[in-house]
């Protein structure tokens, strides 16, 4: 039996690598 064709894995939506956090990084606490 040959071997089943490979489905092609469904192309990612390319999105924005750099995405803007809105929220800051977590600054350390200064108290």
């Amino acid at each position: 039996m040959p071997m089943p064709i490979p489905i092609p894995m469904p192309i990612p939506i390319p999105m924005p690598m750099p995405i803007p956090m809105p929220i800051p990084m977590p600054i350390p606490m200064q108290l």
